[in-house]
């Protein structure tokens, strides 16, 4: 004799479901999200062995921050690696992102239409300070090991908008050219994408990532601080 579940039971059934679903779903967006931030170290770790090379190949030089607005540092390290591929450049923790607008030259690529996306901003005081034009050596940068080259970087909000391809590449204080709070401003300040965590490649070319406390200015903390005064700012490039 067939036994059937009954109404009460089945819906008891559904309830258990929804309630093992419920308390496992925290746990795989947290696992998700542990992997973007994994993807985005990748990314800034392959973008180092870029630099990495374009500094062999250019008898110690780094790239420039933005000589022009269409020979970024983006742009320069694209032309010493034909390898690198538009998603590198951009911060897999922006799911908003449409793929086919990533991977599209004409976007991406075209100085027309977006000479710079990247979510990865450079130091502009890496060495050289607040000049986006110089090329310098790798070794007038000083504390390799705690100076910021590249992070997470807030760009503008356009890039969470598929339709807006404007994006920003720098890095720079309060005080350059704009207010970085604002979207007339050129620097960018550190994104918190990964759960207050930004990944930053150091000049070493290390990857670490580093935690920003609740309604923290990220760069009032190490290795983010950027004041106006040299003797005390860590992203300034005499220090």
């Amino acid at each position: 004799m067939k036994k059937f579940f009954t109404l009460i039971e089945l819906l008891i059934v559904i309830a258990i479901i929804a309630i093992l679903a419920s308390m496992l779903l925290p746990a795989l967006n947290q696992a998700r999200e542990r992997g973007r931030c994994a993807s985005c170290v990748g990314n800034l770790k392959s973008l180092g062995m870029t630099v990495s090379m374009y500094a062999a190949d250019s008898r110690g030089f780094l790239p420039a921050c933005s000589p022009t607005d269409t020979n970024t540092w983006v742009h320069q390290l694209k032309r010493n690696t034909q390898s690198l591929t538009n998603k590198q450049f951009l911060c897999p923790g922006n799911t908003a992102l449409r793929s086919a607008w990533i991977e599209s030259p004409v976007n991406f690529w075209n100085t027309a239409a977006n000479p710079q996306s990247t979510e990865y901003g450079f130091n502009l005081g890496i060495a050289n300070p607040y000049s986006p034009v110089t090329y310098i050596k790798i070794a007038k940068v000083k504390n390799h090991s705690s100076k910021v080259f590249l992070m997470d970087s807030v760009s503008n909000g356009n890039l969470t908008n598929p339709g807006n391809t404007a994006g920003k590449w720098r890095i720079s204080p309060t005080n350059y050219i704009g207010n970085w709070q604002t979207d007339g401003g050129w620097g960018r300040p550190a994104a918190l994408r990964h759960a207050r965590t930004v990944n930053v490649l150091y000049a070493d070319f290390h990857v670490s990532g580093t935690a920003v406390p609740p309604q923290a200015d990220p760069f009032n903390i190490t290795p983010f601080r950027w004041l106006g005064e040299r003797e005390t700012c860590q992203m300034y490039g005499l220090k």
